[in-house]
């Protein structure tokens, strides 16, 4: 029941974005083997995929890595390692496509900025991240539950 009040907030949030006039792109039907995320232009959130390539990958110390070389481009409020749930990845709306995604939330959108020319496109552990801005609001109910956190 948890998680259908969390879709139906996502879901609230993509129809609400949509009816007042944004600019974003959705994924089409067509493209059924990705996920697109609406283009975001400003956001304190850093969307990281494809640093590891599943839940067993993951170990204690990833959220306090990845905030180490986070840190250099800002301030950040915390490092999210977030595993997905098979339900979240068959849900177009929740925009990722990994297993496990990690989120930064920075203090401001110009350090996020800083962070996507930082890791999209760098090699890490043999996999080539993909960085990219993720919606403050989505963030949020994607990752209310999580409890692999790190905060400075």
């Amino acid at each position: 029941q948890v998680v259908d009040v969390a879709a139906s907030i996502t879901k609230n949030i993509i129809g609400a974005s949509g009816a007042a006039g944004s600019s974003s792109s959705h994924a089409t039907a067509s493209d059924s083997t990705q996920h697109q995320q609406p283009s975001v232009t400003e956001s304190p959130i850093v969307l990281l995929e494809n640093v590891v390539g599943g839940r067993a990958e993951v170990d204690d110390e990833l959220a306090g890595d990845m905030a180490g070389e986070a840190m250099k481009c800002g301030g950040i409020e915390k490092v999210v390692v977030h595993i997905a749930s098979s339900q979240e990845l068959a849900d177009r709306a929740n925009m990722i496509s990994h297993e496990v995604t990690i989120f930064i939330h920075y203090s401001d959108s110009e350090s996020a900025a800083g962070a996507i020319e930082l890791f999209d496109g760098r090699w890490f552990g043999g996999r080539q991240i993909s960085a990219t801005m993720y919606d403050l609001a989505r963030y949020r109910v994607l990752t209310s539950a999580d409890t692999m956190v790190y905060i400075p």
